[in-house]
């Protein structure tokens, strides 16, 4: 863990990359098993493998790669309010209306979520892009479900698109990785 926060601060280190031809091509996901998602975004091919390389190499630490899709919107959060409004089937209609899917998304960083419980410290490293059709989604969500009920609660900003790279075990990767966690270096397409 020391070798990555060193690779981060020194100023001769270089991003992470990502392969430029990857921006683009994701897949809209429905209900994904093993998600906290109810919508999420699928990466094509190998591009989450060019990153978790990259981490492994600067950190050596041993970890696995999840397979769980980008969040669009979480379960708990369609259970905490949206489901008064929307069926699981209109949101990814709008999410298509968005542009989700079909923008072409732009790296910006990669960052790290950790907690210490135990005696034991668990590492979720992820990528974040900037995607405006993610943002309108979000945006259109709350404000249909304004419109409609506005039973429950939901909140546009709470989710940020991210991407589970590496995690330290199956059950941590599979947390919803939290708007607030920090990223820790830059991140940038290749082309």
């Amino acid at each position: 863990m020391w070798l990555f926060f060193k690779t981060i601060q020194s100023t001769n280190a270089e991003p992470y990359a990502v392969d430029a031809a990857a921006l683009s091509g994701w897949t809209l996901v429905l209900d994904a098993p093993g998600s906290p998602a109810l919508l999420a975004l699928q990466p094509p091919g190998k591009m989450r493998h060019q990153i978790y390389q990259q981490v492994f190499q600067r950190t050596m630490l041993s970890l696995l790669q999840p397979e769980q899709p980008m969040p669009i919107v979480l379960r708990h959060e369609y259970e905490a309010g949206l489901r008064w409004s929307f069926k699981p089937e209109e949101i990814l209609d709008i999410a298509r209306q968005s542009g989700l899917g079909t923008e072409r998304l732009q790296p910006l960083c990669l960052g790290l979520n950790q907690q210490s419980e135990a005696g034991r410290t668990r590492h979720l490293f992820f990528a974040v892009f900037d995607s405006p059709a993610f943002g309108r989604l979000r945006a259109e969500l709350a404000r249909l479900h304004a419109e409609r009920t506005a039973v429950g609660t939901f909140d546009p900003g709470a989710l940020r698109p991210a991407l589970p790279i590496a995690a330290s075990d199956a059950g941590f990767a599979a947390t919803a990785i939290p708007s607030e966690a920090p990223c820790q270096a830059s991140l940038s397409a290749a082309s």
